[in-house]
């Protein structure tokens, strides 16, 4: 069982791995005022913009969300599968004291 654990641990790690080179490979916002000022979108109605603190772009890397969306589904698959493998071994063994109830006692059909 630890072999099949081996496999979602090292691609998760690649994906980490990988997503911290992208992240660290992008270079680094030079944009100046003057040039965000030509690229403004229209303001929708009903927008108040912020003042201070406050106003500064929230930011989360995309990369990031990607390693955690993947490890959150491989987390969730493999939870899923190891449920459904527990389930599959109490009905074998079930259907293996029925058997034996029934005075079958042999493994055929």
């Amino acid at each position: 069982m630890k072999t099949s654990l081996a496999i979602p641990t090292l691609f998760a790690l690649a994906l980490a791995v990988a997503s911290a080179e992208n992240a660290r490979a992008q270079p680094a916002d030079t944009s100046t005022p003057a040039a965000a000022a030509t690229t403004k979108k229209p303001i929708p109605p009903g927008f108040e913009p912020i003042a201070g603190k406050e106003a500064q772009a929230e930011s989360v890397s995309a990369p990031l969300l990607v390693v955690l969306a993947y490890g959150a589904f491989f987390l969730l698959t493999f939870g899923y599968v190891v449920h459904l493998a527990r389930r599959q071994k109490a009905l074998s063994d079930e259907v293996a004291a029925l058997r034996q109830k029934l005075g079958k006692g042999g493994s055929g059909a």
